[in-house]
């Protein structure tokens, strides 16, 4: 579970510095009618991954053991 999370952690700590340099250079360039379209499409990505791991959550919690093992197997890349 702390590993999960700091998975998480490391990944938005690399995107926000991604969307700021986005957000920076539209309005940089007097481009700033098209942030909130940046801001919908962040919290559309936040939103559909929350729900792609809720679903894998729990679709992978209801497998026998030896499912189990296959999805992670699969899942894991190894």
């Amino acid at each position: 579970m702390v590993a999960s999370l700091l998975i998480t952690l490391r990944e938005v700590l690399e995107a926000a510095p991604i969307i700021s340099i986005i957000l920076a250079f539209l309005s940089r360039t007097g481009q700033s009618r098209i942030l909130p379209s940046v801001w919908l499409g962040t919290g559309a990505a936040v939103a559909l991954s929350v729900a792609a791991g809720a679903i894998v959550f729990w679709t992978a919690g209801e497998l026998s053991r030896r499912a189990e093992e296959i999805y992670e197997g699969t899942a894991g890349g190894g």
